[in-house]
């Protein structure tokens, strides 16, 4: 394949799907862990990824089994939606929401960092964005955070609005082209898209 040009890349059906959490991992200098989320790669896990991997897991047994958790009922609950979308000719840009129920989209974390903290994050502007492409409508992102350590849970709203979109685009117009040249240069989509 080698180094593909704009028209080439263009003209061809390849295009990689990009996660919040790959452009996280780009933004934050590490880019190996955002290519080994972007091609999906093995990964070294932390003792508190993989408590943060059973807790998800639980919640969203306990929300298909019993519509409610923490103490929210909800009414018809789609867990663990995967939802990708065309961003642009080399992007498809990728979420997997925690919890979908009507309008309001549900993101659960675990851990010491609060509700608040994960709000100031680009994940649920990003989700947001996804959203208005495929044309689902999210009038709200719910972080919930349990604290494991101290048996405490609290929740920051975050309303979808043109902002919040307009932050999303931005996000990623901003690093995506970065991302896009490493991968040519690097020739990363011979080395782990060879069929």
């Amino acid at each position: 394949m080698g180094y593909m040009s704009k028209r080439e890349q263009k003209n061809s059906n390849l295009r990689l799907n990009l996660s919040f959490s790959a452009l996280s991992m780009w933004s934050k200098g590490a880019i190996d862990s955002s290519m080994a989320i972007m091609f999906r790669l093995p990964q070294k896990r932390t003792k508190e990824m993989e408590e943060g991997l059973e807790y998800h897991k639980k919640w969203a047994e306990e929300i298909q089994r019993n519509k409610e958790l923490f103490g929210i009922k909800f009414k018809d609950p789609k867990v663990e939606m995967e939802v990708v979308c065309r961003y642009d000719d080399f992007w498809n840009i990728k979420g997997i929401y925690d919890c979908m129920d009507g309008d309001r989209l549900y993101e659960f974390k675990s851990g010491v960092m609060g509700s608040n903290e994960y709000a100031r994050t680009m994940q649920l502007p990003f989700y947001f964005l996804i959203a208005e492409l495929k044309g689902l409508k999210i009038r709200e992102g719910r972080i919930i955070h349990h604290n494991q350590k101290i048996n405490e849970t609290d929740l920051t709203i975050v309303f979808n609005n043109k902002e919040r979109i307009s932050e999303a685009r931005n996000f990623i117009d901003t690093l995506a082209p970065e991302i896009e040249k490493y991968v040519l240069e690097n020739n990363l989509l011979d080395k782990f898209l060879k069929k």
